[in-house]
C-alpha cells in the first residue's frame, strides 16, 4: 500500500496522465498504422473483448511467418510499456478518487482499497495474455490446446479490469464534480 499512496497525489497523477496521453496520441496510432500494414484486416486477439479458441486457431493459421514474428516483436517493443502506462495512470487517478474526506484528514473507506488494484490486475492480465499468445505465435504450427484455450480468458479478464476502472474512474469522478458544485452553491 505504500507505493499506492505515493502514486496517489496530484502531481503523479499529472506525470502519468502526460504519459497515458503520449501513448495515447502519438504512440498508439503509429503502432496502429504499423499493424495494419502488416496484417491488413486481420484484427489482433488483443483488441478484441471476446473471442474464442478457433479464432485464434484461425488467426494463427492466416498469418505469415513474417506476420507472427511482428506480432511478437510488437509486444516486446510495444505492449510493455503501454499496459504501463494506462495502469499506473489509472492507478494514480482511482487512489485519488478513492480518498475521502474525515475529521480534515484524508483516508480511504476500507472496502473500497482494493478498487484501487483494478488497473495493476489489467496489467497483469495484459501481460500474461501477450506472452502467452506470442508464444503461441512462436511454436506455430504447433498444436498447445491449453494456450489456446488460456488466451481468451486473459484477454476477457485484461478488459473486464481495464473497463472496470474506467467507469469506476467515472463514476467517482461524477460523484466528485457533483460534491464540488453542491459545495459551491451551499456556500
Amino acid at each position: 500500500m505504500p507505493l499506492i499512496k505515493r502514486l496517489s497525489n496530484w502531481k503523479v497523477c499529472l506525470l502519468f496522465t502526460g504519459l497515458f496521453l503520449l501513448y495515447l496520441f502519438f504512440l498508439l496510432p503509429n503502432e496502429s498504422a504499423n499493424s495494419d500494414r502488416i496484417y491488413g484486416d486481420l484484427e489482433m486477439p488483443d483488441t478484441k473483448m471476446v473471442y474464442t479458441s478457433e479464432y485464434l486457431r484461425d488467426l494463427v493459421g492466416q498469418m505469415s511467418d513474417e506476420g507472427r514474428a511482428a506480432y511478437i516483436t510488437s509486444k516486446i517493443r510495444f505492449d510493455i510499456l503501454w499496459p504501463l502506462a494506462y495502469g499506473l495512470w489509472l492507478t494514480s487517478l482511482l487512489g485519488i478518487l478513492l480518498k475521502v474526506k474525515s475529521e480534515n484528514k484524508s483516508r480511504q473507506i476500507k472496502w473500497t482499497s482494493s478498487l484501487v488494484y483494478l488497473p495493476m490486475l489489467a496489467v497483469l492480465f495484459d501481460f500474461m495474455e501477450n506472452g502467452v499468445i506470442s508464444i503461441i505465435m512462436s511454436r506455430h504450427p504447433e498444436e498447445l490446446s491449453v494456450l489456446f484455450s488460456l488466451a481468451p480468458v486473459l484477454t476477457a479478464l485484461k478488459w473486464l479490469m481495464l473497463n472496470s476502472a474506467f467507469l469506476l474512474v467515472i463514476i467517482l469522478g461524477g460523484i466528485r464534480l457533483v460534491q464540488m458544485f453542491l459545495k459551491r452553491v451551499s456556500s
